[in-house]
């Protein structure tokens, strides 16, 4: 299994993006990757991936906003 590069820097960056505007008074963007092995998953063939972790100490979105986070064209 293998991705679309162009697709994974637009969503790191949109989530970069997305924390910046979380922590309007600074705060801590962790990006953090380790390889996993993965073996009898139903949607995955077995072998070695990386997964890649991404946090920021922003305070979150609110329920109103969580609820209408995946709607298309929606911003905060």
């Amino acid at each position: 299994m293998s991705i679309d590069p162009t697709q994974l820097e637009e969503a790191i960056l949109n989530l970069a993006i997305n924390a910046r505007d979380a922590m309007p008074d600074g705060g801590v963007l962790t990006f953090s990757t380790r390889r996993v092995k993965v073996k009898g998953d139903p949607e995955l063939d077995d072998g070695d991936y990386v997964e890649l972790s991404i946090a920021d100490t922003g305070g979150g979105m609110s329920e109103e906003v969580a609820a209408r986070a995946f709607q298309p064209f929606f911003t905060t």
